[in-house]
């Protein structure tokens, strides 16, 4: 799942999103990572760029949690 941050509002909103979820999530963009849980790691990240979510968990949990932070993101 593919995202956009472009302000401190947005990272705030996907960070409180991706904490409702029970699975290990990582955010990606270019050759760094961090957990996407975390305000600080997203903003530590290239938001010029699109930043990819990676769900730690099996199928039918990641449709569930990308919903999730669909819904709310």
């Amino acid at each position: 799942m593919k995202v956009m941050v472009s302000n401190m509002t947005e990272a705030r909103r996907l960070t409180e999103a991706t904490n409702l979820c029970d699975c290990p999530i990582d955010a990606v963009t270019g050759s760094r990572s961090c957990d996407a849980k975390s305000l600080l790691g997203i903003l530590s990240l290239d938001i010029t760029n699109e930043i990819e979510l990676v769900f730690h968990c099996d199928e039918k949990d990641k449709e569930k949690y990308e919903n999730i932070v669909s819904d709310r993101y």
